[in-house]
């Protein structure tokens, strides 16, 4: 019977995300993200994960090059100025959810802006989450995945704009 149970609020919680990335074009779009450089995208992996695929883009800006070369000599060397921050998450659902809290992992991790892997940072982000949810028994069932990932997901961003500061220095 909690099996049945758990599977039937592990599907609706999925399913309802996936939906909402369909209905509003972007999960970006339906958490109110106005960076346009930043893409969220969900997928199912099995019956029990789900993987989050967060992307950030940034193209620096080339505006005294303009006056001076071609538009597809700039576009083939945008492409190499581009410079990306990717994240995949996982969220792997216990068998007795929602009685038991998910488990958030950092699946991957890379950048091509820092010489330093920052991964530590993300991972330090994601068992801390996990851990107020288990070791300090914060969890509810009342947490749906759309309000769980929304939490991690702004602890994330800042090491998103840690890595984008720190370009600058």
């Amino acid at each position: 019977m909690a099996i049945n149970y758990s599977k039937k609020m592990t599907d609706k919680n999925i399913i309802e995300l996936l939906k909402l990335q369909q209905q509003y074009k972007g999960l970006e779009n339906f958490y109110n993200i106005s960076d346009k450089r930043l893409s969220i995208k969900i997928c199912r992996i099995d019956e029990n994960i789900v993987q989050f695929d967060i992307k950030f883009k940034r193209v620096p800006r080339i505006s005294l090059l303009n006056k001076k070369i071609t538009k597809y000599i700039l576009l083939y060397v945008k492409k190499f100025a581009e410079e990306t921050i990717n994240i995949s998450l996982s969220v792997k659902y216990p068998r007795y959810y929602p009685f038991k809290p998910p488990e958030w992992i950092l699946c991957k991790y890379n950048d091509n802006i820092l010489n330093e892997d920052i991964s530590i940072y993300y991972k330090f982000i994601i068992q801390a989450h996990n851990e107020i949810y288990s070791i300090r028994e914060q969890w509810s069932p009342a947490i749906f995945l759309r309000m769980d990932f929304l939490d991690l997901f702004l602890k994330i961003t800042l090491g998103i704009k840690y890595t984008l500061e720190k370009d600058l220095l």
